[in-house]
């Protein structure tokens, strides 16, 4: 089929305008996208995600997060031997059937005493989130050892823990003086 009148031209089709004004379509290759609001102001929108920045940006805070929750709980244990706490806390000791030998010991009993206090699940993740898991299980262990010894004392355990967790945050937990105070009472009750 031939096409009778034609004329013999080569169609050469340019899709590159020469500049960005000549087109109504804006490429994403620029990035950014400015959009007129309702009141007339213009916003510049970012298209691109940097996934890349984005996991960089939460590793470093998880980073500094976790710097300060082993600030928290160095504060906090800096002058707590597991020695004193093994003194201090008996009766949460003979409780749970555990020597405290070890920080590893009072880690492993942290879930029984939890229990014993009635402190939620939750609590319990939020407040080793917040000061670590040797610093809330030593707290838990001195809570524990307070509300064996005088029920009537702390009517809610696990709001005293809670307490005690924001306490450590800010700085004006002296857990040592707790734990001296224990061990010194309960000295004079054994003899």
């Amino acid at each position: 089929m031939a096409s009778a009148g034609d004329i013999g031209v080569t169609s050469i089709i340019n899709t590159t305008p020469k500049n960005l004004s000549e087109s109504n379509e804006r490429t994403r290759s620029i990035e950014r996208d400015i959009n007129q609001t309702d009141d007339g102001s213009t916003v510049e929108v970012a298209y691109e995600n940097k996934p890349e920045a984005a996991i960089g940006d939460k590793q470093s805070r998880l980073r500094q997060a976790e710097k300060a929750v082993g600030d928290i709980q160095g504060a906090v244990l800096a002058a707590v031997p597991v020695g004193l706490l093994q003194v201090g806390c008996r009766a949460a000791q003979e409780c749970v059937s555990v020597e405290f030998d070890g920080w590893s010991d009072v880690v492993g009993a942290a879930e029984m005493m939890r229990r014993m206090i009635g402190l939620s699940e939750a609590a319990w993740v939020d407040g080793v989130g917040r000061v670590g898991r040797y610093a809330a299980s030593a707290i838990l262990a001195t809570v524990l050892e307070k509300s064996l010894r005088d029920p009537e004392l702390i009517a809610k355990p696990g709001g005293y823990f809670r307490a005690m967790v924001d306490r450590a945050v800010d700085g004006s937990l002296h857990l040592s003086k707790s734990l001296y105070g224990l061990a010194e009472s309960g000295m004079n009750t054994r003899d």
